[in-house]
């Protein structure tokens, strides 16, 4: 329902006992939350300042910009 198909994907895993999980980056709109975590607000609004703030906190999988 959140438009998320790796959590739809990793639900059904789950219910059938597996332990192997999807994986894959945040959606655009979800990224200043993530990002943030226990760290101050994000601001930032581009995605690509979004992907380079990500990165500069540890989020390796974001350095490569926006897909």
């Amino acid at each position: 329902a959140a438009g998320f198909g790796e959590g739809c994907d990793n639900v059904v895993s789950l219910a059938r006992g597996m332990d192997a999980f999807a994986r894959a980056q945040p959606p655009l709109d979800d990224l200043p939350i993530v990002i943030r975590g226990s760290k101050a607000a994000v601001t930032e609004t581009s995605p690509e300042a979004l992907y380079a703030l990500g990165c500069e906190r540890g989020w390796t999988e974001l350095c490569a910009g926006p897909p």
